[in-house]
């Protein structure tokens, strides 16, 4: 979609006789098929009359990929796979994933970036993940 533009033209008047005698002219007038142009097209570029209802999803319905941070104590095992089967029992699939240690030891910083997903899957593997 573009945003708003300008078209200009020549000026009238004591401009344009400069422009005719080689001088140069500072000032512009919007174009008049700006004018022209806006009075054709309705307001927003839409058809008020075929605009309809539409049914806006629940937040728990929506579908998008998700990222996902999750920091973790370095002394806990296992803690990327019961992460990794918490994801897979609501459904969530791992699309990419890094883990890197924090620069103070003592936890690490798992990355989580999922396939397209239901969101109201990704809050309950984040209520579980939470409950570790």
């Amino acid at each position: 979609m573009v945003g708003e533009t300008l078209y200009l033209r020549r000026g009238r008047g004591r401009t344009a006789d400069r422009q005719r005698r080689g001088g140069r002219h500072h000032r512009h007038q919007p174009a008049s098929s700006v004018r022209i142009a806006g009075n054709r097209v309705p307001h927003l570029a839409f058809q008020p009359a075929q605009v309809q209802a539409q049914t806006i999803l629940p937040m728990d319905e929506i579908i998008s990929s998700y990222y996902l941070r999750v920091q973790a104590r370095r002394q806990s095992q296992g803690v990327l796979s019961r992460i990794a089967n918490l994801l897979a029992a609501q459904n969530v699939s791992i699309e990419a994933l890094i883990q890197k240690a924090c620069s103070n030891g003592d936890t690490a910083e798992i990355v989580i970036l999922t396939h397209s997903t239901v969101e109201k899957h990704v809050k309950a593997a984040i209520a579980a993940i939470e409950a570790l």
